[in-house]
């Protein structure tokens, strides 16, 4: 039997202390959305990813076959802060990839020269 994506969020959402106005204002869409979130069988990575930052809820558990549990540690994923601390829904798969990669090369830049440091 297919996971019904929409169920098991509404689940998981409802279960937090916030309220459907808040998740839906730190989500940058209105509540109708998240309602329709609530019954579409299939949901975008992006959008589980970036419900899973604002509800603090690692969706790795019930979606294993989209993340790891890295993606949900903080600073990582497909969650854009604006300068006013909101969550920006407007990554597109290119960006959230591309960012990923620069995050990566940022950390391997940083372990080869905390290690050079070491060797030295």
């Amino acid at each position: 039997m297919e996971k019904h994506h929409g169920q098991i969020i509404e689940r998981i959402v409802r279960r937090t202390n916030m309220s459907l106005s808040e998740l839906s204002k730190h989500m940058g869409v209105n509540r109708r959305s998240v309602y329709n979130w609530f019954n579409l069988p299939k949901i975008k990575p992006e959008i589980l990813h970036r419900l899973g930052h604002v509800i603090e809820h690692d969706f790795s558990q019930e979606f294993p076959e989209c993340f790891c549990s890295d993606d949900f540690k903080k600073g990582s994923g497909r969650v854009a802060p604006s300068s006013d601390g909101d969550v920006s829904v407007h990554l597109s798969d290119e960006e959230f990839w591309k960012d990923k990669y620069i995050r990566l090369l940022e950390k391997v830049n940083e372990s080869m020269v905390a290690q050079s440091s070491v060797n030295a």
